[in-house]
């Protein structure tokens, strides 16, 4: 399965495209509070706090004319704590957009190349579908969209890709090991992800 399916939820266009991964980094950090938010959680010590759970994939996508795009995917999360060793994790957002500036011209060819593969991907790809494939299509939104309030991506100007979840189902991380330069987890998908702490610039 394409790396881009796997970390879009395959909500992205055309999902036949393939992808090489250069870089995830997760991006943790603090989330000012918006009063009446019910994902308020105290810890033993009567602190509430809530961070941001960020995933931000680099990579570059192989076009079929051998050009490799440099692409960015972000989903945006956010996650506190349920106990002492566990935290909760909710997606609200997905954006797939180049990861180069499409507003220079050196970079013409790549730009060329981004809006010929992602110009209007979301309706080509729904309209060679067959009967089958958009009722299934259709049905899957709607029942994404009752059970989490899915608002698929559509086709944009700037030619990036933006899908967003206003009711995320709420997964969670159990802290195997953490220390100062790596943190252990096991996603209730039993998934285990090892990460390593970047050290900040000085």
């Amino acid at each position: 399965m394409s790396p881009l399916c796997v970390f879009s939820f395959g909500m992205f266009k055309p999902t036949t495209i393939v992808c090489a991964v250069d870089d995830i980094v997760n991006i943790v950090e603090d989330v000012v509070e918006e009063e009446g938010d019910d994902t308020k959680t105290n810890n033993k010590d009567d602190v509430i706090w809530r961070q941001t759970y960020t995933i931000d994939v680099l990579m570059k996508i192989e076009t079929t004319s051998g050009i490799k795009l440099p692409a960015r995917l972000t989903n945006y999360g956010e996650c506190f704590p349920t106990s002492t060793d566990r935290l909760s994790v909710k997606f609200t957002q997905g954006t797939l957009q180049p990861h180069f500036d499409m507003g220079d011209s050196s970079n013409e060819t790549l730009s060329a190349e981004w809006k010929n593969t992602f110009g209007n991907a979301i309706t080509k790809e729904a309209e060679a579908q067959g009967y089958i494939g958009k009722a299934g299509t259709w049905i899957m939104h709607k029942m994404m969209s009752a059970m989490m309030g899915l608002e698929p991506p559509t086709d944009s100007a700037d030619y990036t890709q933006t899908f967003k979840i206003t009711k995320p189902y709420l997964g969670y991380l159990d802290i195997i090991y953490i220390d100062d330069d790596f943190r252990v987890t096991k996603g209730n998908k039993n998934t285990i992800v090892v990460v390593k702490r970047l050290k900040e610039a000085k």
